[in-house]
Parts: C-alpha cells; sequence; structure tokens
C-alpha cells in the first residue's frame, strides 16, 4: 500500500518535468549537478531558498566548482522552479 502511494505521489512530482520536456532543463543544473548524482534529484525536491543555499554549499565542500556567476544562475533557477514559497 505504502509502495503504490509513493509511486503515485513520485508520478506526481514528475508531471510538470515530463509536460515540459526535457529541454526544459536547465541547462547549467544538467551540467553542474549531474556530475556527482542524477539531476532528476534536483527535480524531484522543493525546499525554501535558505535549504536550497545550504544544499549547494554543501556541494561545493564535496568538490562542486562553480563561479559566482553560476552559483546565482543555479540559485535563480530554484528559486524560480523549485522553491517552496
Amino acid at each position: 500500500m505504502i509502495n503504490l502511494l509513493h509511486r503515485r505521489l513520485y508520478f506526481l512530482a514528475i508531471i510538470p518535468v515530463l509536460l515540459l520536456g526535457c529541454s526544459s532543463k536547465p541547462e547549467l543544473i544538467e551540467q553542474k549537478c549531474s556530475t556527482c548524482h542524477k539531476s532528476s534529484v534536483v527535480y524531484e525536491k522543493k525546499h525554501t531558498m535558505v535549504e536550497w543555499e545550504r544544499q549547494l554549499y554543501g556541494m561545493e565542500t564535496r568538490g562542486l566548482t562553480l563561479s559566482p556567476e553560476e552559483r546565482k544562475a543555479i540559485l535563480e533557477i530554484l528559486a524560480k522552479n523549485y522553491s517552496l514559497k
């Protein structure tokens, strides 16, 4: 029962990505975030901006290299599309 519910919730979470198509995935996130894990991890979650900043900082401490412009651009994408208001 829980497994079926989990599958339904997952499907509901990816509907926007499916409807927008693969080309709607931000190239910068695809390029930077998928070096260590699947980029779908980013699209499946919604966080507050403080949480996203913390997540990004954690990735940088693990070796992700971002210019200040890339960091700002990623946070803007996350704020616009994947953020809890």
